[in-house]
Formats: structure tokens, sequence, C-alpha cells
């Protein structure tokens, strides 16, 4: 797996980190660095980095709405969305694990996502991998449905 948090272009360019999903289910060694990630970049605020490693879009509105509920809050779409995991629109989704589909992600926020499919799965995804899909983003002409 890549190690991110020696990764300069992270810290150039002031991009936060954030994982959402079923840590549990991950390995020691992949929480200790999920930790480790999103400790050195939670003070930036240019960009977000999400990662979704055993990520349900399902469970989390149901956490979300139950989170929602329980704080007396209104319930309505918008606080809703912002009890979620994934609150912010989704610019770009990689896919990996050689799956050309979506599975259980947050629907709710991919109006205008751009996608990439990755025929490797994530731990195989090297540094050149990630550069050849945001090269590929930013060559992406981006309608937003128009």
């Amino acid at each position: 797996m890549i190690d991110f948090s020696q990764d300069l272009l992270l810290h150039e360019n002031n991009i936060r980190v954030l994982v959402s999903g079923e840590r549990h289910l991950l390995p020691r060694y992949y929480q200790e660095a999920i930790h480790s990630i999103e400790s050195e970049t939670k003070d930036y605020t240019k960009r977000r980095f999400n990662l979704l490693l055993g990520y349900s879009g399902t469970r989390d509105l149901l956490r979300a709405i139950k989170k929602t509920i329980e704080s007396g809050e209104k319930l309505n779409f918008n606080n809703i969305i912002r009890n979620c995991m994934i609150n912010t629109p989704i610019d770009f989704l990689v896919r990996t694990a050689k799956e050309k589909r979506i599975s259980d992600g947050p629907f709710f926020l991919m109006q205008y996502t751009e996608f990439e499919f990755i025929p490797k799965f994530f731990p195989e995804l090297s540094k050149e991998d990630i550069q050849k899909v945001l090269d590929e983003y930013s060559r992406r002409n981006r309608t937003f449905g128009i």
C-alpha cells in the first residue's frame, strides 16, 4: 500500500485526507496508517481526498438518520446529509477492484461525479496509477449536466 504520509503532494497542496467506512474490518496496520494520515492532514483546508474503505452508503444514511433523530434536529435532507460520513459532493470517483459498478456508494452526493475504473485492487495501486487518474481527470471538460 502507498505510504501517503510521506507524500509531499498532499502536504504542499494542503490536501486533507478523510477515510470513511468500517475501519474495524481492516487489518490493524491499515487502521494505524489511516489514523496517521488523517491526523497529519486534519488542518488542511484547500482540498479534500475522501477514501472509502469498507464503506456502505446505505449504512451511512441509516446512521445519519438515527443520529439526526437522537440529536433532536429536524429530520430533513440537509440535517441528514450533515450527519453522514461523506457529506460533500463527490467530484471524482475512482473505482478499484476490477469492477465497473458503484456498489453501495453515497449516491445522494454523486449528481455530477466523474468516474474512472482501475482494474487493480486498492493495495496494488502505485503512485503512478494515481497520477494517471489525476491526469485523466484534469483533461475532462466537466459540464455539470449542461
